[in-house]
């Protein structure tokens, strides 16, 4: 009988490592998944947001060129003008 213990015993322990391996391995698959989904939702917004960035960009451009002189040297550097 104590043979028969034995063996179950270690193959219970075997059952668990394996359990916890598979834990893991599944925790892992998921942590990557977010990680890599949270990388495209970014890169998308960041396509999204860039017409409406320039758009900004080309209405300050307009209204610094209302103000002449004064404004050129605000203007100059978004030109890489020093």
């Amino acid at each position: 009988m104590s043979g028969i213990t034995c063996d179950f015993g270690r193959a219970l322990r075997l059952v668990v490592r394996l359990v916890t391996y598979i834990f893991f391995m599944v925790m892992t698959s998921l942590v990557f998944g977010l990680l890599i989904n949270s990388s495209k939702n970014t890169d998308e917004s960041i396509d999204a947001n860039m017409p409406a960035y320039a758009t900004s960009l080309i209405i300050l451009d307009r209204t610094l060129r209302t103000y002449g002189a004064a404004g050129d040297s605000t203007r100059g550097p978004m030109y890489g003008r020093p």
